[in-house]
C-alpha cells in the first residue's frame, strides 16, 4: 500500500473578513468662538462661521447665556438688512460682516454676576436647505472696575498761551506806570502854579508905590537950653 504525501500549502477553510470604509463627509457649516474673554464693563464676542455654500441670502444669529441655553441674550436677523432684538437685562448690539463671515456681539454695561458661558448659534434660513450649528461657547469673565485713585493732573497750558499772558501783564504794568507818572507830574505843576503870584500884572494895575518922605524936621537949637552957661 502506497501512501501519498502532499507538501504544498494547505488551503484554509476559514472565511475572509472584508472591511468597507465609508467616505468621510466634511461638515458644510460650522460655528467657532474663542474659549475665554475677560471684560470689565463691555465685551466684544466674535462668532465666526465657515460654509461652502455661496447662495446664502438670509441668516439668523442668537447668543445664549448658560450651559443649558436658558437665557437669550440677543439675536439678529440678517437679509438685506439686519435687525437686532435684546433679551431681558442686556444691552447688546450686533454687527454682521458677510465678507469675513463673522457676527460681532457688543455687550455693554456688564455686571460681575453676569460672568458665565455664552453660546452662539447661527442658522441659515435662505436658500434651502436649512442649516444650523452652535459652538462650544465662550466664557466671559466680568471683573469689577477698579476705583480711580489717581489725582487729577492740572491742565497743561501750551507755552504760547503762557507767553501771551506774560506779555499782556507786562504791558499792562508798563502802561499803568506811565499813566501814574503823568498824573503825578501834572498834579505837581498845578501846585506850583497855585503858589506863584504874578507881580508884574499887579504892578501894572496899581502902579509903582512910592514912599512919601515925612516933612523936614527943623533942627533944634540946643543953645536955648544952655541956661546954666554963664
Amino acid at each position: 500500500m502506497t501512501e501519498t504525501f502532499y507538501w504544498g500549502p494547505r488551503k484554509s477553510k476559514q472565511p475572509t473578513n472584508l472591511f468597507f470604509v465609508s467616505p468621510v463627509t466634511e461638515k458644510r457649516f460650522s460655528v467657532q468662538q474663542s474659549p475665554l474673554l475677560i471684560a470689565e464693563k463691555s465685551a466684544e464676542l466674535f462668532c465666526s462661521y465657515t460654509s461652502t455654500r455661496q447662495n446664502i441670502e438670509a441668516m439668523k444669529a442668537t447668543l445664549f447665556k448658560g450651559t443649558n441655553r436658558s437665557l437669550k441674550v440677543c439675536s439678529v436677523d440678517c437679509n438685506t438688512t439686519c435687525q437686532t432684538s435684546n433679551g431681558t437685562g442686556f444691552n447688546c448690539q450686533v454687527t454682521f460682516n458677510k465678507t469675513e463671515k463673522v457676527f460681532i456681539f457688543n455687550l455693554q454695561n456688564l455686571q460681575v454676576n453676569q460672568t458665565d458661558i455664552y453660546i452662539c448659534k447661527i442658522e441659515v434660513i435662505l436658500q434651502p436647505p436649512y442649516e444650523s450649528d452652535e459652538s462650544h461657547g465662550t466664557v466671559i469673565h466680568v471683573i469689577a472696575a477698579e476705583p480711580d485713585t489717581q489725582q487729577e493732573e492740572p491742565p497743561k497750558y501750551p507755552m504760547a498761551m503762557i507767553a501771551a499772558v506774560g506779555a499782556l501783564s507786562f504791558y499792562n504794568m508798563l502802561i499803568t506806570a506811565v499813566l501814574f507818572h503823568c498824573w503825578f507830574k501834572n498834579k505837581k505843576n498845578r501846585i506850583i502854579r497855585n503858589d506863584y503870584f504874578n507881580m508884574i500884572q499887579w504892578q501894572e494895575s496899581n502902579g509903582p508905590k512910592k514912599r512919601h518922605r515925612p516933612p523936614a524936621v527943623l533942627a533944634r537949637d540946643y543953645t536955648a537950653y544952655r541956661s546954666w552957661e554963664p
